[in-house]
């Protein structure tokens, strides 16, 4: 008979994760699941993952066993939040005088993200989603625009994306 039963986590990544049941009875035997599959060598009351990644996510149970018979325990779901890892840094583009621009970032991690932007290393105000976007580029807009992305567990800082204004040729005569 289970009298405790192991209880869901959420962890960051890299923390250590520990999962018990108590049972009542004598010769007890443990053996515990991740979703359809056991855990090899995982034959003890207590479960430990000393260094969670993000496919230690996922839900757990332990089968207690002895000579009466088997029970299954209650799920317990592990979450692991992973930090923002940047996958698409925003491209740096020459632009004509007026033209609109966007730019953009992607991550992987654990969602949701807080994102801000920068020119020059200065926080944009208001600019905090995946795309920033000018309407009319000006020359005074011109500079190397990055965006930190960032969740519970930490964040990323993208590389650098430079905006330029092109130059009209002139005419010397």
């Amino acid at each position: 008979r289970i009298t405790q039963q192991p209880q869901s986590l959420t962890v960051m990544q890299g923390d250590p994760v520990v999962l018990s049941v108590q049972a009542e009875g004598t010769y007890l035997t443990y053996r515990w699941r991740m979703g359809d599959k056991w855990i090899t060598d995982a034959t003890n009351a207590t479960l430990v993952l000393p260094n969670a990644t993000g496919a230690d996510a996922g839900k757990y149970r332990v089968e207690v066993r002895n000579l009466a018979g088997a029970v299954m325990s209650a799920e317990a779901i592990l979450t692991v939040i992973v930090p923002p890892t940047i996958t698409e840094h925003p491209a740096s583009k020459n632009l004509n005088l007026g033209s609109s621009v966007t730019l953009t970032v992607k991550a992987s991690g654990t969602t949701p993200f807080v994102y801000q932007w920068l020119r020059n290393g200065e926080a944009i105000p208001g600019a905090n989603q995946a795309s920033y976007a000018i309407s009319k580029m000006l020359r005074e807009l011109e500079g190397a625009y990055q965006v930190i992305v960032a969740n519970a567990a930490g964040y990323d800082l993208s590389q650098p994306a430079t905006l330029l204004v092109n130059t009209l040729p002139q005419i010397i005569v």
